[in-house]
Order: structure tokens, then sequence, then C-alpha cells
């Protein structure tokens, strides 16, 4: 297992399962909910990837990475970009790969998706992978 998170991400984390457990409480009243669904969202999608760009050097790095091939496909006029980032030297028979893709709900017509049907190893071995949609666990 690939362990990256550092002490302020992990407390970070912490903090946002503590607010979203509140939520599940029957005594917390209905403008406090709110409250703390705010919170935990703001917590969630705006503080943490910035505490995770400051404190992981993978996020940092992975951050750059990102941006250096976001610059090259606007400037190449692309309509999206596929990055790949390797997360291990080497996989297993089936590799997990997660796909984040931009919509939320990928099913619904007109939206563009992508998955992954099969994969070429180190060893020039066909694979098919467990594709993980990161957006549908995480949203």
């Amino acid at each position: 297992m690939l362990t990256i998170d550092s002490y302020e991400v992990e407390r970070l984390r912490k903090l946002i399962a503590y607010k979203r457990k509140e939520l599940d409480k029957p005594k917390v009243p209905d403008f406090a909910k709110r409250i703390l669904q705010e919170e935990s969202m703001f917590l969630q999608k705006d503080i943490l990837p910035i505490v995770q760009a400051e404190t992981s050097i993978l996020h940092y790095e992975c951050g750059k990475y990102f941006y250096k091939a976001l610059d090259f496909a606007v400037r190449f006029d692309t309509d999206g970009f596929i990055l790949y980032v390797p997360l291990k030297d080497e996989f297993s028979q089936k590799p997990k790969i997660g796909i984040f893709n931009g919509k939320d709900s990928v099913f619904q017509s007109g939206n563009v998706y992508i998955s992954i049907y099969e994969v070429e190893n180190s060893k020039g071995e066909i694979v098919k992978p467990e594709v993980l949609p990161l957006n549908a666990l995480v949203l």
C-alpha cells in the first residue's frame, strides 16, 4: 500500500470524517446539519487539495505534471486530454486503475467519458484491469 498523506492531511481527513459523522446523529438540528455539511464540503473540496499540494511531495509533483500536460493540451487546441500517473513500478495480473471522468453522471447522453479495457504490463503481457470510477466513489 502506498502511504502518501502527511500529518496535516491525516488530521484534516479525520476532521472531515468527524463532521460527516455528526450529520448522521438524529438530535442535530437542521440548521446545524446544514452548517456541518457546508463545512465538510468546504474542507474537502477547497482546503484539502491545498494542504495536500503543500505537504506531500507526491501531490506536489503530480500537480506539476498535470499542469504541464494541461498546458500542452491547451496549446495544441485539444478537446480533452488523458494523463496516466503510475503509482507503482510493477502491477499485478489484475491491476486497479482509477479513472476520474470530468462529468458527475457518465451515463447521461452527450457526456464523453473514458474507461480502460486492457493494459500492457512491463513484461509485454496484455491484462484486464479493475477500473474504479473515482468520481462516483468520491463525490
